[in-house]
C-alpha cells in the first residue's frame, strides 16, 4: 500500500486522510506489471485507434498509470470505495485517540473526592472545634501557634460580667425632702386657709396622689353647683379634718415607711382619737392618699345642743314637717288615728296615706355594689366620697348626716369596738338597736350610731352634725334614716 503522502489527496482537519481507489493499482491479467510512480503524469501513445476520438479539454489534468490504454483495464468507468486510513505521526501523538482515557478519568475522580473530602473536614472543624483546626493548621506549616484555651476564655468573660451588673447597685437612693409627718400637717395649715371647694381642689392637686386628685375631680362639679352648696361643701371638708395645723398640736404621732408607702397614725389629744392617712411616692415626693378619722365627733358629751321649734308639740320639729309636708299645728296630718312622730319614726307617712318611702320628699339610697340601702330626703344634696367609702347627706340649711364604712379586719366584736372607740367600760341596754341584718349601739346623745352586719366583716357609722348654731333640727330624719338602714345578707 503506498503511504498517505503520496497520494493525490490532501490531510482533512480531523488528521484522517481520504484515499480513493484511483490511487491504487489495478492488474487485470495475471502478468506483473510494475506501474509508474504515483502522481507522475503520462504522455498517451502517438497512435490512436480510428474509432477512438479524443474530445480536447482545457488543462487536462495529468492521468496516472491505470488511465493508459493498453493495460488491460476495463473500459467502463466504476466508482472506487472510500478508504479512511489514521496517519502514524497523529497515532502516536494523540493520547486521547491512541492512549487509555478510563484510567485517566479514575484520577480525576479520585482527585475530586479527596479534594472535597478534606475542604469539607476543614469547614467542619472551623465550625465546631476552631481549636483543633488552629493546632493542625500550625503542625502542618511548621510554625508554633499559641492558643487560648476556651476554658480560660470563659472563665475571664465570666469574671468580668459582675463588675457591669452591680455597678446601679451601688448607686445610693436619694430620700425624699419632707417626710409624710411634714407633708401631712403642711396640708392641715393650707387646708384652714381655703374659702372655696376650687381652692380644695388646687389644695388636692399640690399634696394628693393620683387616687385623691380623681376623687376629688369628682365631686367637684356637685360642690361648686351654687355658691351655697360650695360653702357647704367647704364646711363639710374643714369638719372632717382632725382640727390641728402642727405635731404640736398631736398626740402621739407614729410613721410607717417602707419604699414606695407610708402609713402616718395621729392620736389626737383631746379625745385620744387616731386617724389613718396612707402615702405613695410619686417623684420622690410623699403624696397624701386615704384618710380615715373614724372619731371625729367623739366629742359630742361637751356640747351643749338645743331643739329646733316644734310648734304642735307632737315631737316632730317645724322643719321635718315642712321637709316631710306635714301639718305643723296638727299632731296627726292626715288624721288616720296616729301620730306624726309615731308614724314617720316606724317609716310610714305622716302626710298621707302609705309608707315613708311613699311620700315625693323621701329617697332611697342604694350604692353602686347593692350591699345596703337607706332613706334619706330627696331636697338634701348627696356627695359620695371613694377614698372612705362615705357618703354625706346635706341639708340646705348646712345640716348633714355621714355615713362611713370601715372594715371589720381585727374580727372584733360590736361591744370590743365600741368600748374602744368610746373609751369606755360598759355599754348601756337602752342605747342598742337592732335592724335588719345587723345590731347596733348609738350614743346617749343620739348623734351617732356604731352598727355591725350580722357576718362581722363592716361596720356602718351613721353622725348627724347639726349646723354651727348648734340647733338639732333634724334629730327624727337621722332616726328615721337608722331605722330604714337594709344590709345585704
Amino acid at each position: 500500500m503506498p503511504e498517505a503522502k503520496d497520494t493525490p489527496e490532501t490531510l482533512g482537519q480531523s488528521g484522517v486522510i481520504k484515499i480513493g481507489a484511483s490511487g491504487l493499482p489495478v492488474s487485470a491479467s495475471p502478468v506483473n506489471q510494475t506501474p509508474p510512480a504515483t502522481n507522475i503524469p503520462v504522455t498517451p501513445a502517438p497512435t490512436v485507434s480510428p474509432s477512438e476520438s479524443v474530445t480536447p479539454k482545457e488543462n487536462p489534468a495529468p492521468k496516472m498509470a491505470q488511465d493508459i490504454p493498453g493495460v488491460g483495464l476495463p473500459t467502463t468507468p466504476v466508482k472506487p470505495p472510500d478508504i479512511y486510513a489514521m496517519p502514524k505521526e497523529f497515532q502516536h501523538h494523540n493520547r486521547v485517540a491512541g492512549g487509555n482515557s478510563r484510567l485517566m478519568g479514575a484520577l480525576v475522580v479520585l482527585g475530586s473526592l479527596v479534594f472535597l473530602i478534606v475542604i469539607g473536614g476543614g469547614f467542619f472543624m472551623y465550625i465546631f472545634n476552631p481549636g483543633l483546626l488552629s493546632t493542625l493548621t500550625g503542625q502542618f506549616i511548621g510554625g508554633n501557634v499559641a492558643l487560648i484555651p476556651p476554658q480560660e476564655t470563659t472563665l475571664i468573660a465570666t469574671a468580668t460580667t459582675p463588675t457591669i451588673t452591680q455597678t446601679p447597685t451601688t448607686t445610693p437612693a436619694i430620700a425624699p425632702t419632707e417626710t409624710p409627718q411634714v407633708v401631712y400637717f403642711n396640708f392641715l395649715k393650707e387646708l384652714s386657709a381655703i374659702n372655696t371647694f376650687e381652692d380644695y381642689y388646687i389644695l388636692v392637686s399640690k399634696y394628693g396622689n393620683a387616687r385623691k386628685i380623681s376623687a376629688v375631680e369628682s365631686e367637684r362639679l356637685l360642690a361648686e353647683t351654687t355658691s351655697e352648696t360650695d360653702k357647704a361643701s367647704v364646711k363639710a371638708i374643714k369638719e372632717k379634718a382632725p382640727g390641728i395645723t402642727s405635731s404640736a398640736e398631736a398626740g402621739a404621732i407614729k410613721e410607717d415607711v417602707t419604699d414606695q408607702s407610708a402609713l402616718l397614725y395621729i392620736t389626737l389629744a383631746n379625745n385620744k382619737a387616731t386617724g389613718t392617712i396612707a402615702f405613695t411616692l410619686e417623684n420622690n415626693v410623699w403624696k397624701i392618699g386615704d384618710e380615715n378619722w373614724p372619731l371625729m365627733s367623739a366629742t359630742p358629751a361637751t356640747i351643749q345642743y338645743t331643739m329646733g321649734e316644734d310648734r304642735d308639740g307632737d315631737g316632730l320639729l317645724d322643719k321635718e314637717e315642712d321637709l316631710l309636708g306635714s301639718n305643723k299645728d296638727s299632731t296627726d296630718s292626715d288624721g288616720d288615728g296616729y301620730g306624726d312622730l309615731a308614724e314617720t319614726l316606724n317609716l310610714y307617712n305622716p302626710a298621707g296615706k302609705n309608707k315613708l318611702v311613699d311620700n315625693t320628699s323621701i329617697k332611697s339610697y342604694l350604692p353602686e355594689d347593692k350591699s345596703f340601702s337607706l332613706f334619706y330626703p330627696s331636697k338634701w344634696t348627696r356627695t359620695f366620697n371613694s377614698k372612705d367609702q362615705s357618703v354625706i347627706f346635706r341639708s340646705t340649711d348646712d345640716h348633714f348626716i355621714q355615713l362611713m364604712i370601715e372594715n371589720n379586719d381585727k374580727q372584733a366584736t360590736l361591744d370590743d369596738y365600741v368600748k374602744d372607740m368610746l373609751k369606755i367600760t360598759t355599754i348601756k341596754d337602752s342605747l342598742r338597736r337592732t335592724g335588719d341584718a345587723w345590731r347596733g349601739v348609738i350614743t346617749e346623745d343620739g348623734l351617732q350610731i356604731y352598727i355591725m352586719d350580722s357576718k362581722s366583716q363592716k361596720i356602718y357609722i351613721l353622725r348627724y352634725s347639726p349646723s354651727e348654731n348648734n340647733v338639732l333640727e333634724y334629730p327624727n330624719i337621722f332616726q328615721t334614716m337608722i331605722k330604714s338602714l337594709v344590709i345585704k345578707k
